[in-house]
Formats: C-alpha cells, sequence, structure tokens
C-alpha cells in the first residue's frame, strides 16, 4: 500500500468516527440507580461441588498443590 493509499484510509477513517461520535452524542440516556430494600441474592447458601467432578478435574490438572490446581498465563 503506498502512501496516497495510507492517507486515503486515515481520513476516511476520520469522517467515520466524527460521524459516528456524533450519532452518540444524540442518544439521550437516563441515570438508572436502582435501589432495593431487599437485595435479590441470599448470602451463605452456597452449593456443594460434586466430588467425581473435582475428582476428574484434578486428574487431568497438569500441575497441582494439595487442593489447589496451578495454572499459568499464556502458556498454551
Amino acid at each position: 500500500m503506498d502512501e496516497k493509499e495510507t492517507e486515503q484510509i486515515k481520513i476516511e477513517t476520520k469522517k467515520l468516527l466524527e460521524k459516528f461520535s456524533l450519532a452518540l452524542s444524540k442518544i439521550k440516556s437516563e441515570e438508572s440507580n436502582v435501589e432495593r430494600e431487599e437485595d435479590r441474592r441470599k448470602e451463605g447458601e452456597g452449593k456443594v461441588g460434586d466430588e467425581n467432578f473435582r475428582k476428574i478435574m484434578f486428574e487431568n490438572a497438569p500441575a497441582k498443590s494439595e487442593d489447589f490446581i496451578l495454572a499459568e498465563k499464556k502458556k498454551w
């Protein structure tokens, strides 16, 4: 791609962003801070896990330490 095409793309992109920005500015939004007398979630009602599922997960985990699966980011 040459400089002329690159410059044309920049100009078109700027126009598109300006058009989009203008359209967004016309949208009216209302604040929706909802306050409830009672929370919908009930605390302390956790479910007991499936031991068979837990066993399978730990068997498949490449690295584990006692009750924890050790994982690394971006190793895949």
